[in-house]
Formats: structure tokens, sequence, C-alpha cells
């Protein structure tokens, strides 16, 4: 077994593995924003479904959020709070929608924090 290398992402918040840089191999938890692996974030689907659980953050344990204007609304107000990751966030909506300048400034103020 080889560990993958270690990134500027971090390691996994559940077990602490380096995170790979390919972005398809780890998933960013809305509620918290912390970066978990696909082996643990599928873990955590097997056993919500095979215990018949709703569906929950592995780190926070905060309920899966329903729809993407309460998502939205959640991370306005993380940001409002100056949460750096909300704010990034934010940032990458903007990116997303075309406005370069309002990412950029985004990531300028999430930098600073």
């Amino acid at each position: 077994f080889k560990q993958p290398e270690s990134s500027h992402l971090g390691d996994c918040t559940i077990c602490c593995l380096p995170l790979s840089l390919d972005g398809k191999k780890y998933v960013v938890m809305e509620c918290c924003y912390k970066l978990i692996c696909n082996g643990c974030h599928c873990a955590n689907q097997i056993r919500e479904l095979e215990g018949k659980l709703q569906h929950k953050c592995p780190f926070c344990r905060h309920p899966s959020l329903a729809t993407e204007e309460v998502r939205f609304l959640m991370n306005v107000k993380r940001a409002e709070a100056n949460d750096p990751a909300a704010i990034f966030q934010m940032g990458v909506k903007c990116l997303k929608e075309g406005d370069y300048d309002g990412a950029f400034q985004y990531w300028t103020k999430a930098a600073g924090l």
C-alpha cells in the first residue's frame, strides 16, 4: 500500500491520508467545507444505506442541505462572518458565472484572512 504524496490541500479530515491533487478523488462537504477523500465519503454512504440513515456529513454530522438556494444562503451567511472557505466558494461561484473581477476580489479577501 502506497500513500499519495502530500499536497497543498492537506489531509482527509477523517482518515488523515494526504489528499490527491486530482479533484475527482476528494469531496468538499458543503456544510463545513472540509475536504474528505472518496474512500471515506463512500464508506459513509455505505453506512447510511445499510443502516437506512439520513444523509449527513461524515465530519460534522450536519444533515445535507436540501436545495441549492439553501446552500447559497448558508454560504452567504458564513461569508458575512468572514469564513475564508465560504468566501473562497463565493469566488468560485462568481467564476462559474463569468464574473472574473468579483471572483478575484473574493479570493483576495479570503487569502487575506
